[in-house]
């Protein structure tokens, strides 16, 4: 009787808390945080080690980690791209009136 008082038992999963935070992991801004930071705040929200265990598990945490190589080479290709769709052309078109330029003179 005192256990209905108190909540669910320690050894029972809360699926409904696990949803939450497996919605909460899910999130593209808490991916960015570290895992310790993510397992403090679940817990200062009440869930037990397993409840966070089995929403990682779900979430499917370990696979969607950004690495550091993986967000430097995103860098790489942006700064690439970004070269080549507003400098080059510039070159190139350049190149061609100034071609233009020196044949018609």
């Amino acid at each position: 009787m005192a256990s209905d008082i108190l909540g669910p038992s320690t050894a029972e999963i809360r699926e409904n808390l696990v949803t939450t935070a497996v919605k909460f992991l899910s999130n593209p801004n808490v991916q960015r945080c570290t895992m310790e930071s993510k397992e403090r705040f679940l817990r200062s929200k009440g869930l037990t080690d397993a409840e966070i265990a089995k929403a990682i598990e779900k979430c499917g945490e370990f696979l969607d980690v950004p690495t550091l190589a993986s967000e430097l080479m995103l860098f790489n290709h942006s700064r690439r791209s970004w070269f080549r769709e507003r400098i080059l052309p510039l070159i190139v078109y350049g190149g061609v009136i100034y071609g233009c330029y020196w044949f018609y003179k």
